[in-house]
C-alpha cells in the first residue's frame, strides 16, 4: 500500500520534506480554500497523520459531510488537533463515528470571531453552536 504521508528523501536527510498526498480526500476538500492554504506549510492534523489510508479518508469525509459540513469546513477539521488526536488510535468505524459526532460544532466554535483560542472561549461558545439553526448558518458561511 502506498503511503499518503512520508518524509522525502527520508526523515534523517538534512533538507527532508514532508510529503502529503491527496489519497481519498475529494478534490473539493483537497482544493478548498483552507486546506489549499494549509498545505503550503507543514502538514499536521488528520491530513498530516501517518495513519491515513484512502479508505479511511473517504470514510471520514463522508461522515463529516453527513454532519452538514462543506469542503472548507471539512478542510478546517482535517487540519485541526482534533483530527490529529483521532488518528492516535482510530479503533473502529463506530469509535470514529462517536469521535466525529460534534466535529461540525467544533469547527463553528473555532471559526467564531469571538473565539480567542482558549478553553474558556470554547466553553462559552459551544452551547450556542449546539443549536441547529446556529451551526447550520455558520457552516453555510464557512463553506
Amino acid at each position: 500500500m502506498a503511503r499518503l504521508v512520508y518524509w522525502y528523501p527520508n526523515v534523517h536527510a538534512k533538507n527532508a520534506k514532508l510529503i502529503v498526498k491527496q489519497g481519498g480526500i475529494s478534490d473539493a476538500v483537497w482544493n478548498s480554500k483552507h486546506l489549499k492554504q494549509y498545505r503550503k506549510g507543514m502538514a499536521f492534523g488528520y491530513v498530516g497523520s501517518f495513519g491515513r489510508t484512502i479508505k479511511l479518508d473517504k470514510y471520514v469525509e463522508k461522515k463529516l459531510r453527513s454532519l452538514g459540513m462543506g469542503p472548507n469546513a471539512i478542510g478546517i477539521w482535517m487540519t485541526s488537533s482534533n483530527g490529529r488526536h483521532m488518528m492516535d488510535n482510530p479503533h473502529s468505524k463506530s469509535w470514529i463515528d462517536s469521535y466525529l459526532k460534534d466535529a461540525h460544532i467544533h469547527v463553528c466554535v473555532w471559526q467564531d470571531k469571538l473565539h480567542d483560542g482558549t478553553l474558556a472561549a470554547t466553553e462559552r461558545l459551544y452551547p450556542y453552536y449546539k443549536i441547529p439553526q446556529n451551526y447550520k448558518a455558520k457552516l453555510k458561511k464557512i463553506g
